[in-house]
């Protein structure tokens, strides 16, 4: 099948790896990353609800957000305290990234199976999922950011975009990966089963050569 011309793809992941191994690995990242997030925020709503209150949920996800992005104890809460200001439930904001997380871990494990089956309809999914949640994660990002230098909250804004920098780097990069594979599935057949696949199958099937002469009848 003819190639499909598109610049926005490559030939092999960063490592050298091939575009199958190299989406196999992201997608294992991804499910660990997505669970881990589940979980976390998971048991941020339940700290919340087991009687330590809004207030000690959101000094946690304070600490995290301090540890994940560079902020100092007291800018993290200071953007905290902004965001309650905005009504902004620090418990529901965890059940929002939970749920993220949840779907993340379970759009991965679809592309694992996918790629192990070089089944371009079950990769698809989560370049889709991925390209929407970190344009969106990007967004929140620079609300928050945004809002925490028009609050006056010092080094919080640029702390934030300096965290929010690499990892949409990277997140772009693992899309464009998967993206390259997904294409590569469709050009080895009209079912997306892979070039891999149809190239075996071309091996193993029976070479007729029509110009010689017919195979003798025993």
């Amino acid at each position: 099948m003819r190639r499909r011309s598109s610049s926005f793809r490559v030939d092999s992941c960063c490592c050298g790896c091939t575009l199958k191994t190299g989406t196999i690995i992201i997608a294992t990242l991804q499910a660990l990353g997505g669970l881990g997030i589940a979980l976390a925020m998971a048991r941020n709503v339940a700290a919340g609800r087991a009687g330590a209150g809004p207030g000690a949920a959101a000094d946690e996800v304070a600490l995290v957000s301090a540890r994940n992005h560079g902020l100092s104890p007291p800018e993290a809460r200071a953007v905290n305290r902004l965001l309650a200001d905005l009504s902004v439930d620090a418990r529901a904001l965890s059940a929002a990234v939970a749920a993220l997380g949840g779907m993340q871990f379970v759009f991965s494990v679809m592309l694992i199976y996918g790629a192990n089956n070089e089944s371009a309809w079950l990769v698809r999914p989560w370049v889709l999922f991925a390209a929407g949640a970190t344009l969106l994660g990007a967004g929140a990002y620079v609300a928050v950011a945004l809002l925490t230098w028009l609050a006056g909250v010092e080094g919080a804004g640029a702390g934030i975009i300096i965290g929010l920098l690499p990892a949409c780097g990277t997140m772009l990069y693992f899309i464009l990966v998967v993206h390259s594979f997904y294409l590569q599935l469709l050009e080895g057949g009209p079912l997306g089963r892979g070039a891999c696949a149809a190239t075996c199958a071309a091996q193993n099937s029976p070479v007729v050569d029509l110009k010689g002469p017919p195979p003798a009848i025993l």
